[in-house]
């Protein structure tokens, strides 16, 4: 049963935050809907990604960014808000973009994107790098996040954590929730990582082929 409209979102009424505040003060920054997609982002190499909880979320007077990327869902309501945004954006004086549908590989968002892919395909105007697929199982995936600098596991949950190759910083799909709803930055991101890997996880180079 669909729950009733009103109660779909704690978070909407009243006034919004910014997930990765810091990202708006970069020269280039990639805006997304919600703290998920943003992460997916970050974990992808763009670690100037923020998330503005829906739409109608965005605070311009926060943004100091020149050049502006409009990460939006790819539904009907992200297609059309971006058009919008743009307009602001672009008589504010920023130099605005956007990722299109293809973008996501046929996903609706960054982060199924990046749950089901392991990538996120920018236009090529875009030079930050892509994170290499090195490897994938059951539930899991090993890639190179640009913003750790480091090699890492994604698994969807506990089980397919216990999969996954060992060695490496393993981040299972409750864990990454849980970092997605507090005011985790990217400079946040290091700390954990770097808290999670005196637990028995350690980074390694690149794996032998």
């Amino acid at each position: 049963m669909e729950a009733p409209e009103n109660l779909r979102h704690d978070h909407l009424p009243g006034p919004k935050g910014v997930f990765n505040g810091p990202a708006l003060l970069a020269e280039k920054c990639y805006i997304c809907e919600g703290a998920f997609d943003a992460i997916s982002f970050m974990a992808a190499g763009y670690a100037n990604a923020a998330a503005v909880f829906g739409v109608s979320g965005m605070r311009w007077e926060w943004l100091r960014a020149r050049q502006v990327v409009l990460c939006l869902d790819a539904d009907k309501a992200g297609q059309k808000a971006w058009q919008a945004l743009a307009l602001e954006g672009y008589t504010r004086g920023h130099e605005v973009s956007f990722a299109d549908a293809a973008t996501y590989g046929g996903c609706k968002d960054a982060n199924e994107a990046w749950a089901k892919h392991g990538r996120l395909e920018l236009a090529p105007g875009d030079s930050e790098p892509e994170a290499p697929f090195v490897a994938r199982g059951a539930g899991w995936k090993l890639s190179f996040s640009n913003t750790l600098g480091e090699y890492m596991v994604f698994a969807n949950d506990e089980a397919a954590a216990a999969r996954a190759p060992a060695g490496y910083v393993t981040y299972t799909g409750e864990e990454l929730r849980a970092l997605g709803g507090g005011g985790l930055n990217a400079e946040g991101l290091k700390q954990v990582h770097e808290a999670k890997k005196l637990f028995g996880g350690r980074v390694g180079s690149k794996p032998e082929e």
